[in-house]
């Protein structure tokens, strides 16, 4: 009995810690995209590289703002796309303002990975479009600004996007 009762007060210990851990810390920071030089990332982490996750635009206004300014380059008629379905790009933002570290997915009409995407043409644009725009929306909480990961949608049809989310 007294074995159980000791085994139980040290799960409640660990779990009270883990609960804590969580609340404070992994409740806000995510690491997600990490510093590779070798495709291009300019800035490395200062500190543990944690970030928000997926702040993203904090309004419909700001969301018609950036397909406003990025929607002539990306929505331009020469770019191409070799299947139909989801381009999801993810990047860092700055609390500058600056983006970095550009990811994408291309996923097919099933939702399965295409493997290679990133040597598309089609997705090449995309990312030269995003790495265009000098200043991103600053992310803040609490008053303060704060790196935060950007995650933009877009939906391809035909061989071009048809949207941007």
């Amino acid at each position: 009995m007294k074995i159980a009762n000791r085994l139980l007060n040290c799960l409640l210990v660990l779990s009270v810690i883990l609960w804590l851990f969580d609340i404070f810390y992994m409740s806000e920071h995510v690491t997600a995209i990490s510093y590779d030089k070798t495709l291009g990332d300019k800035q490395s982490d200062t500190g543990y590289g944690l970030y928000y996750q997926y702040y993203n635009l904090d309004s419909l206004e700001s969301r018609y703002k950036v397909r406003k300014e990025l929607g002539g380059c990306l929505l331009d008629p020469a770019t191409r796309f070799p299947e139909d379905g989801l381009l999801t790009a993810r990047f860092l933002v700055h609390k500058d303002g600056k983006a970095d570290r550009f990811r994408t997915d291309y996923l097919d009409e099933n939702y399965r990975k295409i493997v290679g995407a990133e040597a598309f043409s089609g997705v090449k644009h995309v990312v030269s479009c995003l790495k265009k725009k000098k200043h991103w929306q600053t992310g803040r909480v609490n008053g303060k600004p704060r790196k935060y990961i950007q995650l933009l949608n877009f939906r391809i049809r035909g061989g071009r996007i048809e949207e941007i989310f």
